[in-house]
């Protein structure tokens, strides 16, 4: 339980995210790489992440930047 926030600039590029939830700083790692290595956001959605992990959190937060999340709060 808890909730990703991740910031693109106009090219989609990853500049900042935020993570807030019991073990959140398990995320940071990744997110940090993806900003210092200028990760654009369809980049993160074709990295395997394993299932059933936290690390999910942030490859879904991706595919939700792009209206693709399939496990979000409040999905139709």
């Amino acid at each position: 339980e808890g909730i990703a926030i991740v910031h693109t600039d106009e090219n989609e590029t990853i500049i900042g995210a935020h993570f807030f939830g019991k073990n959140a700083t398990l995320l940071v790692a990744e997110a940090t790489l993806a900003i210092q290595k200028q990760t654009k956001i369809n980049e993160i959605e074709h990295i395997i992440h394993a299932h059933p992990t936290l690390s999910e959190v942030f490859a879904e937060a991706m595919l939700d930047a792009n209206g693709m999340a399939i496990h979000k709060i409040g999905k139709d």
